[in-house]
């Protein structure tokens, strides 16, 4: 397999990874509430945010490729995949 289709094939891995090193030195974008559900990791869902601008994917299709690629999930620091509803939350909470 030539050099190229390798990249392909982990373009997203390695861009989250990457991505990953730089969010993991800053502070969180937003901070941990108190009552009700726990939240998903901050800097994940900021992760999240990035892949979805990168890939200029929907919501309903970012759920969809999150789910199908658990190692992305690791890379994140997320065990399960948001919902699309929680990423669009997510979204508006970080442009606040």
């Amino acid at each position: 397999m030539a050099v190229y289709d390798l990249y392909r094939k982990n373009e997203e891995a390695l861009f989250l990874e990457k991505v990953r090193e730089l969010l993991w030195s800053l502070p969180p974008p937003y901070g941990e509430k108190r009552t009700g559900r726990p939240l998903y990791n901050p800097r994940g869902m900021a992760m999240i945010a990035l892949l979805k601008m990168k890939l200029k994917m929907d919501y309903r299709s970012l759920e969809s490729r999150l789910r199908a690629r658990r190692d992305l999930l690791k890379i994140m620091g997320l065990d399960e995949a948001p919902s699309k509803s929680t990423i669009h939350l997510s979204l508006k909470k970080e442009d606040a």
